[in-house]
């Protein structure tokens, strides 16, 4: 009987605070004309995922277009400095995996998709922009996130780089 008598005392005391305070806010005030909101990333963030020297030193990291769709083609960029010059031999993984488990592993041949991009091999160290263009797999389902890991080897048997980031892939017909 305590127990309940101490329940009704509070939530007395609740509205009569409520009551005094004055009614909650519902909505935040609008934007102002001097606010400016937090924007978004285009692109999902990406960490560095190699565990050694490179022979890129990645600045930045693009993936294009932003929306990610099922069997439509995006582009990777990375841009930073070369060390070495790009030569034949070298692979692109990419790895993709769904709570730390692989779903689904390509090797691409990296000159072959550099060349595709319009930069074949050798590529100077003097060049600060790579791309290579991928098509998401049709069997993946929309709405869930997956794990993307692009790792590169140079030819001369060296991380190019290593990059990893999430992805959702989503149908866009």
């Amino acid at each position: 009987m305590k127990f309940l008598s101490a329940i009704a005392t509070l939530a007395v005391l609740a509205v009569t605070q409520a009551v005094q305070e004055g009614p909650i806010p519902t909505a935040t005030a609008a934007p102002t004309a001097t606010s400016t909101p937090t924007p978004l990333p285009l692109y999902p963030i990406s960490s560095n995922c190699a565990t050694g020297y490179t022979d890129q030193n990645v600045t930045d990291f693009s993936l294009t277009p932003s929306e990610y769709c099922i069997g439509k083609p995006y582009t990777v960029t990375t841009t930073g400095s070369l060390s070495d010059d790009i030569i034949e031999g070298g692979s692109l993984h990419v790895i993709v995996r769904y709570i730390n488990r692989i779903v689904y592993a390509e090797n691409h041949d990296l000159c072959t998709l550099l060349a595709a991009a319009g930069t074949p091999c050798p590529v100077a160290k003097t060049a600060n922009a790579l791309s290579f263009t991928f098509t998401p797999k049709t069997f993946l389902p929309s709405g869930i996130p997956f794990a993307y890991q692009y790792q590169a080897t140079n030819g001369n048997g060296y991380n190019l780089f290593c990059r990893s980031t999430n992805r959702v892939a989503k149908n866009c017909d």
